[in-house]
């Protein structure tokens, strides 16, 4: 898979796919492929994997699987935001029920979704907040509006 860094002025949202799934990493991406406008640089299979990647690519969005071992601890999620600070961090879980803040605030993510809830709309949702963190420079404490969100 070629890499590519995020370009402001390509307009493009670079997505770095993390989860332990080949199946849901290539559902993920046929998902994402959908929108012109995101583009999955690469995938990881591991932690080390992600902090490897996301180092180098520098995604606009990092969706990773939180159900992954390493991910389970807040210090991992803490370090992959330190290879990569610009990135906006979604978990994504197999719980059926949870609570998004809660589990934004233990982790220190930006957005929490469910697995069982990969929808075009919610692509489309990723797609608008990585435009607008980008287009108003804020930090990465931009969240999800909670309705893409529930499991």
């Amino acid at each position: 898979m070629m890499v590519q860094k995020y370009s402001t002025t390509s307009g493009l949202i670079s997505v770095l796919i993390v989860d332990d799934s080949p199946l849901f990493q290539r559902l993920i991406k046929e998902l994402l492929e959908r929108h012109p406008d995101l583009y999955v640089a690469d995938a990881a299979i591991s932690g080390e994997q992600a902090f490897s990647k996301a180092r180098a690519i520098q995604p606009r969005v990092i969706l990773l699987d939180l159900d992954m071992q390493i991910f389970t601890n807040p210090h991992a999620i803490a370090h992959l935001r330190a290879k990569s600070p610009a990135s906006l961090i979604v978990a994504m879980t197999m719980l059926d029920r949870f609570d998004p803040l809660q589990i934004q605030n233990k982790f220190g993510v930006d957005a929490v979704l469910s697995k069982a809830n990969l929808t075009v709309e919610l692509a489309a949702a990723i797609l608008e907040k990585a435009t607008c963190a980008v287009k108003s420079g804020e930090a990465q404490q931009q969240r999800l509006a909670p309705q893409y969100l529930a499991p």
